[in-house]
């Protein structure tokens, strides 16, 4: 039976190829694969463009532009990044250049690679590990791209080639890019608990219902929440009246364990007495008073986390970063501030309502 739900793309590869191959290196089962995939894309289940790198000595600003080109040529607005041998390194200097926003190119959704590297927080598949499984370099980077890289919502070509023009400074977009990274499916909480988690993963649901095109399409709030609280991250500002944001946080949750266990209208109805102040929680946690106190901390944070993505900014037609090059020195304004009006550069952005 046919449907017309939304799918997510399939995974789009950028190669880094050995312009000298090893003599010696003729196990390189990444290589091969990717290379006929890329000359065979009908048989694959990815779209995989090759950089054609230079020589082995090449500069980092050498290798950096040869990967553009063919992330630039590849029209996607999420990728990975793949690399065998020799190149893995290269992989790790460029992945550095993207993710500080001065590579000039935005969407890096993962790294494949054959050995490990050091790519600072970014989803990667070590092809290695993955041979375990028994299953083809394409069929781990498709499970990998399903299951892990290819996670949280996307953004149109258009929005993601703003990011990465003059428009957008490398700060933000840096910022923007490791906003994009997909959520960890198996995030263990570092300040909550594995319960609070998941109950704040169920407030989350009420309070930001995401309506994701498709599963995993969304963002895990709550686990950017509680990277922030362990980072002390937080807008600044906490009513007197409350104990410290962790501290807040942990009793908040505790307060609300049985919420998991109601039906969504006792949920919603859970959710009007926390913001009536009507809500009595059981002793030993928070007043009526600081529950409706911290859930309007809680609802800022969650509103706060969906919004900082790129991808949200899309989805309500915000592009008000895209103000110019670095430090200002570039500043570029908008000419054109009426209503339904929108500059030649601007993204075309159906705006959600």
């Amino acid at each position: 039976m046919s449907s017309d739900r939304p799918t997510p793309p399939c995974a789009t590869v950028v190669f880094l190829s050995d312009a000298d191959p090893d003599p010696d290196r003729s196990d390189d089962s990444l290589g091969a694969a990717l290379a006929a995939a890329s000359s065979d894309p009908g048989a694959a289940s990815l779209d995989v463009h090759v950089a054609s790198a230079p020589s082995t000595g090449a500069t980092d600003d050498e290798i950096v532009t040869a990967v553009v080109k063919a992330i630039r040529a590849s029209g996607a607005s999420r990728w990975l990044l793949a690399a065998s041998g020799a190149r893995v390194d290269a992989v790790s200097q460029t992945v550095a250049r993207i993710l500080s926003g001065e590579a000039g190119v935005f969407g890096l959704a993962g790294v494949v690679v054959t050995s490990p590297g050091d790519f600072d927080g970014v989803p990667t598949l070590v092809l290695d590990d993955a041979s375990a499984s028994g299953e083809s370099p394409v069929e781990a980077i498709a499970t990998f791209w399903r299951d892990r890289a290819g996670l949280g919502p996307t953004m149109s070509l258009d929005f993601a080639e703003v990011i990465a023009s003059t428009r957008t400074s490398p700060q933000t977009r840096a910022l923007l890019a490791r906003r994009a990274l997909a959520d960890d499916p198996d995030y263990r909480p570092q300040t909550l608990s594995t319960s609070q988690l998941e109950t704040l993963r169920v407030v989350a649901d009420l309070v930001v219902p995401q309506r994701a095109p498709w599963p995993g399409a969304e963002l895990d709030l709550a686990a950017r929440i509680d990277v922030d609280q362990n980072l002390g991250k937080s807008d600044g500002w906490r009513n007197n009246a409350l104990p410290p944001d962790r501290e807040a946080y942990r009793r908040g949750l505790d307060a609300l364990a049985d919420l998991r266990l109601l039906g969504v209208d006792d949920q919603r109805a859970r959710v009007a007495a926390l913001v009536a102040g009507e809500f009595e929680p059981p002793a030993g946690e928070m007043t009526a008073e600081q529950m409706q106190l911290w859930f309007e901390d809680a609802r800022v944070d969650l509103v706060r986390a969906w919004l900082a993505h790129p991808a949200t900014m899309e989805r309500i037609g915000f592009d008000g970063f895209a103000n110019g090059g670095p430090g200002g020195a570039l500043f570029q304004g908008f000419d054109l501030l009426g209503a339904d009006r929108r500059e030649q550069w601007e993204p075309t952005m159906e705006v959600v309502r």
